[in-house]
């Protein structure tokens, strides 16, 4: 009898639990802060064993940094493709800008609670830093560039860095205020950011 060939593995069902857990991990950490994250909760949380934990991630610290990684890879990739798809308008390329980063896909409460885990707490600022200085330099250019171009056809002295220094921190806050509040209405953040950069742009 002819042997049957056999299949070849895919590598889906191991991406799939990978996510589930990075996702769990998240739910985790919104809940009961970083600190308290256990490879037995993440498991529970993902309906798997706390071996699989160790099976895909080689123990919690390594899950807990590959899922901050994913949150920033996550905020940064979104981010590009909405400047990619704004066009050459920087008008069109800040409110690109201020609804991705006020989307539901990322201003999401246990993304909110990850970063601010991490950033918090002494012992994982570092691990923030190695992980996400990139990431947070990359945001900042992203929106300094259109500012920098709207401020260039200002007939007046302007300050791109105050003024990209200043839609972040309206959209810091934005988060600060998601940490404590899951149900806080982007909307009204989103109103406020653009506000914000039309009453700074006499030519928006």
């Amino acid at each position: 009898m002819a042997t049957q060939p056999q299949k070849k593995r895919t590598r889906e069902p191991q991406e799939v639990r990978r996510a589930a857990l990075i996702n769990a991990t998240l739910e985790v950490v919104a809940e009961h802060g970083l600190s308290n994250v256990t490879s037995q909760k993440v498991a529970a949380a993902a309906n798997m064993t706390a071996a699989m934990v160790n099976f895909h991630f080689s123990g919690k610290t390594a899950l807990l940094h590959a899922t901050l990684k994913f949150v920033a890879d996550e905020f940064i990739e979104t981010h590009k493709k909405a400047l990619e798809e704004a066009g050459n308008s920087p008008q069109e390329q800040l409110t690109s800008l201020v609804n991705t980063s006020l989307s539901e896909l990322l201003f999401d409460h246990r993304k909110t609670a990850l970063w601010y885990a991490f950033y918090s707490e002494s012992r994982s600022r570092e691990d923030y830093t190695r992980i996400c200085e990139e990431h947070d330099e990359a945001y900042y250019a992203a929106y300094y560039a259109p500012i920098e171009a709207l401020c260039a056809a200002e007939d007046r002295p302007m300050n791109p860095r105050a003024i990209t220094l200043g839609i972040i921190g309206i959209m810091e806050h934005a988060s600060q205020t998601l940490l404590v509040n899951p149900d806080y209405d982007r909307e009204t953040s989103i109103e406020e950011s653009m506000n914000f950069l039309k009453s700074v742009f006499s030519k928006w």
